[in-house]
């Protein structure tokens, strides 16, 4: 990796990882104070995903609830807009508004259907499911969202934007498994 040059707003780097792809450089405007949008995160946890995560972080910045922003990164995937869909979305946030099923969960099954509507079929939402109660349970003593958020709202900042960056990740994993392209 080559670093040229790198401050609180603007980075450039030159960087090429075999089996992905080449990043030349990039910027996290108002987001680069945020989880994986600082330049010194993103050089550290270089991923294919990296981009992604810095518009979704964006996304979350801006307001957008757990389940609209993983529709709208999926939308976006898919180059097509649909303003009705993630108004639809919003009624699953926050647990389906109730604190129940956590709204990281559903949107990341929605986001499978969009990618791949005639692949997602039960087997990936299901692996989705069966990872994300065995990714948060030990974690936050349970896998719903009023449980990860452990009663409080005042947690929201803290463990949702770290628990919708994972199964962001987790669903591009389970989709290039099996054989779906993300880019």
């Amino acid at each position: 990796m080559n670093i040229f040059h790198i401050d609180n707003d603007h980075f450039e780097f030159e960087l090429s990882v075999p089996g992905h792809y080449n990043f030349h450089s990039g910027e996290c405007q108002d987001t680069a104070k945020a989880g994986f949008c600082h330049p010194a995160i993103d050089l550290i946890f270089m991923s294919p995903e990296t981009p992604d995560l810095c518009h979704l972080q964006e996304l979350l910045n801006r307001g957008k609830c757990c389940t609209a922003a993983l529709v709208q990164m999926a939308l976006g995937k898919r180059r097509e807009r649909n303003d009705q869909l993630l108004s639809a979305a919003e009624a699953l946030c926050g647990g389906v508004q109730t604190g129940r099923l956590c709204g990281a969960l559903t949107g990341g099954a929605l986001l499978i259907n969009i990618l791949a509507p005639d692949r997602a079929g039960r087997e990936m939402i299901r692996e989705l499911s069966r990872w994300f109660k065995e990714e948060f349970t030990p974690r936050y003593g349970g896998s719903d969202c009023k449980t990860i958020l452990g009663g409080s709202d005042l947690n929201r900042g803290s463990r949702c934007p770290e628990v919708i960056e994972t199964v962001f990740i987790k669903v591009m994993e389970i989709l290039g498994e099996n054989g779906i392209d993300t880019l």
